[in-house]
């Protein structure tokens, strides 16, 4: 749920506001043998909880002060609630609840050097109450080789911050700790991007890509107590591939994306990655009108090739059906949208993060979602 609110404040410049409040729940129920230091392997059944809910809060501001330099400046801020996590085995096992609150405050530069090259480069402070603060640099280079070819060079840096699941996880020291406190998960990226009009209604686009990830969360065993407990890996991961792809755009609406990308991963120590994702994904996307500027019907075929898992073995390759419906009226305040997701029902797994005990995790069958957007 959320609400949005712009204004030109001058010709040169504009305000942006955003204020949100979003609730998530997520509950898991595992039927599961385990066994620590030799012992005979034992049976457990347990019901996890998890229950989120935050506000979020976001002002940017954006105009031209200078010729040729279009600046983007802004701050957010979001206070979780709560970060509830609960288990149950017959009876309430553990019950602890964690608020907590991040901020951040960002400013981008676009500047447009030559006609046909552009500069654009950003800085983000993010500070966060589980691990403090990080800054996230970003530049790109936009040069228009021919009025059909665009060559962009990109880099950034990122991080992803630990959630509640994996700072609270505990099952009261029965076969599960909570990490306390964790550092975020940091990328590096380096990528090039060849995009090409192939025709009035057709572009094709070409991207390498190479990241760098440490400090990746995964679930492991402690070896001083034989607990399992979330931990900051030690190991980089490297991740280099390619991505092919070709849209369409037709009239009334009619879109068609698809895309093919090739992936390796693997650990610069070990030459392993701690979990290897599919090496194959493909997509294919059409958009396409039911009732002109009305209605309008998307379907996305999506396949994700076999993947390694902790245990080595493979979790298999996958096809998924999602199909989405967007009504829009008719001066565009209301928007309405209703997704049907694996529609299919496949059943299908991907790699767990679990210290090994859970190589594979079944995914969701077949979900349904809706959205409601109102402009004012």
């Amino acid at each position: 749920m959320g609400l949005t609110y712009d204004t030109e404040l001058s010709e040169a410049w504009t305000l942006t506001g955003r204020a949100s409040y979003t609730q998530y729940e997520y509950d898991e129920r595992d039927g599961m043998v385990i066994a620590f230091g030799g012992e005979e392997p034992e049976p457990l059944q347990a019901e996890f909880s998890h229950r989120e809910d935050w506000w979020h809060g976001e002002m940017q501001l954006v105009g031209t002060p200078i010729d040729r330099h279009t600046v983007t400046a802004g701050a957010e801020f979001s206070y979780k609630r709560r970060r509830d996590q609960a288990r149950f085995d017959g009876e309430l096992v553990i019950d602890r609840s964690r608020d907590g609150e991040n901020w951040g405050l960002y400013l981008q530069d676009e500047f447009a050097v030559f006609e046909n090259t552009t500069l654009v480069g950003s800085l983000r402070y993010d500070y966060h109450d589980a691990f403090g603060g990080r800054f996230s640099p970003r530049l790109a280079l936009i040069q228009q080789l021919w009025d059909e070819t665009t060559l962009k060079p990109l880099y950034g840096r990122g991080f992803r911050a630990p959630n509640g699941r994996e700072l609270l996880l505990d099952d009261g020291l029965s076969t599960t700790k909570g990490a306390g406190d964790l550092d975020p998960e940091i990328i590096e990226t380096y990528e090039i991007v060849l995009e090409h009009e192939l025709a009035a209604h057709w572009r094709a686009t070409v991207s390498g890509f190479y990241y760098m990830m440490d400090d990746l969360i995964a679930q492991d065993i402690d070896p001083s107590d034989g607990l399992l407990v979330f931990q900051n890996s030690s190991e980089r991961v490297e991740a280099q591939g390619v991505e092919l792809a070709l849209d369409g755009r037709f009239g009334r609406g009619l879109q068609t994306r698809t895309s093919y990308a090739y992936i390796d991963a693997d650990s610069d120590e070990t030459g392993e990655a701690l979990v290897r994702p599919p090496s194959h994904l493909a997509k294919l996307n059409v958009i396409a009108p039911v009732v002109e500027n009305r209605l309008f019907a998307g379907l996305e075929l999506q396949y994700n090739g076999p993947s390694e898992t902790l245990t080595g073995d493979t979790a298999d390759d996958s096809v998924l059906t999602n199909l989405t419906l967007t009504y829009r009226s008719p001066s565009r305040p209301l928007e309405i949208s209703v997704g049907i997701y694996n529609l299919l029902d496949v059943s299908y797994e991907q790699p767990g993060f679990d210290g090994g005990w859970r190589s594979a995790v079944e995914q969701e069958g077949r979900s349904f979602r809706a959205k409601l957007t109102y402009r004012f």
